[in-house]
């Protein structure tokens, strides 16, 4: 894949340096299969032809790759040029046409959604753009598919410590996400404090859902200094401890709790409604989990463990009995959400807030 430089003086795409990116991949004793060359606006024909022959590609193997309104649309740009007939032809393979009807759906959807949905993303790591991108994308992706805008607002944790849950105020539902370290924590638990107090839709995602369970051991049960041994490593009331079988590992990384665990969902839950089913699997990236010690005393309270390793030992989705949508997991449910076909979780949460909007 290259670029094709456009010269606003003379108002042309330059096609020598992808010619010259081509002649010295060849050097290297590789011959490319195909070139997508990439522009801002469409291509015309001439210069494909031009860069074909100054490349030595045959001409059906240069494929445009202009920018798109949305990401989206480039499965569907692409198939209208035959590429994956191209491709399967180049690969010996027979041809078979691909069934892109769920991507027409989808540009389908997010052309004629309206509707506005704010989220609060009340996180840490809001200045890194990509810090989240997968979640964005499937909060996004699921707004679609309800046929809705929804707009992220960034919202950094600790401005939630210092100036207020006023942040707040106008979002129609809020999502913690997940993160590392005690910054900004304070402010996550201000932000699950308002949204279980005003009844907003709220969706915590693993260190969100670990918040959802410090909030509500605080502020309902009275435990003030409820915490995550992982922030009070000495705390008296840890609602949220390290794994037992973590406790003698002094390195994270790869030992965290990693990939695709099994989960039995709990019937008549709102888990149950959005999975419809009583089994599933999630995958997971952390070392802190639930202490089961609390959970009597907080389910008494309307406190919900909708979700269970199979041995009933982890918590893997805790939701409130009493709120319309205060639902969080464990696992991280943009792993496994596709633009065409969005995590349930995430269904969920934006038909919740098409509710309450």
């Amino acid at each position: 894949m290259t670029l094709l430089p456009f010269l606003g003086a003379s108002k042309e795409l330059k096609t020598k340096p992808t010619q010259h990116s081509v002649r010295t991949l060849m050097g290297y004793g590789i011959s490319p299969d195909f070139l997508f060359i990439r522009a801002d606006d469409a291509i015309p024909a001439d210069i494909l032809e031009k860069t074909a022959r100054g490349s030595g590609m045959r001409p059906e193997r240069v494929v445009p790759a202009a920018t798109a309104d949305s990401i989206y649309r480039v499965p569907l740009e692409f198939e209208a040029l035959g590429l994956s007939g191209k491709i399967a032809s180049a690969l010996g393979l027979p041809d078979r046409k691909c069934d892109l009807s769920k991507w027409e759906r989808l540009m389908g959807d997010i052309e004629i959604s309206k509707d506005l949905l704010r989220v609060a993303m009340v996180g840490k790591y809001n200045d890194l753009e990509d810090a989240y991108f997968s979640l964005n994308e499937g909060l996004r992706t699921a707004g679609y598919a309800k046929r809705k805008k929804v707009k992220l607002v960034f919202v950094d944790a600790t401005d939630v410590e210092t100036k207020g849950v006023s942040l707040l105020s106008d979002m129609d539902g809020i999502c913690v996400p997940g993160g590392f370290g005690n910054r900004g924590i304070e402010g996550m638990i201000l932000a699950a404090k308002y949204a279980r107090e005003n009844r907003v839709p709220y969706l915590g995602v693993c260190l969100g859902s670990q918040i959802m369970a410090m909030e509500f051991a605080r502020n309902v049960l009275g435990i003030a200094d409820a915490n995550s041994e992982e922030f009070a490593s000495e705390g008296k009331h840890n609602v949220v401890r390290i794994m037992e079988t973590q406790k003698s590992v002094s390195k994270k990384g790869g030992t965290m709790r990693l990939g695709s665990y099994p989960c039995v969902i709990r019937k008549g839950s709102i888990a149950e409604k959005l999975y419809g089913t009583t089994e599933t699997s999630e995958r997971h990236r952390h070392r802190f989990e639930f202490d089961p010690e609390y959970r009597a005393c907080m389910e008494e309270k309307g406190f919900v463990v909708s979700a269970t390793s199979p041995d009933g030992l982890l918590a893997e989705i805790v939701e409130l009995s009493d709120h319309p949508f205060m639902v969080a997991t464990q696992a991280h449910p943009e792993f496994k959400s596709r633009p065409t076909d969005p995590h349930p979780l995430f269904m969920g949460f934006v038909e919740a807030m098409e509710h309450s909007a």
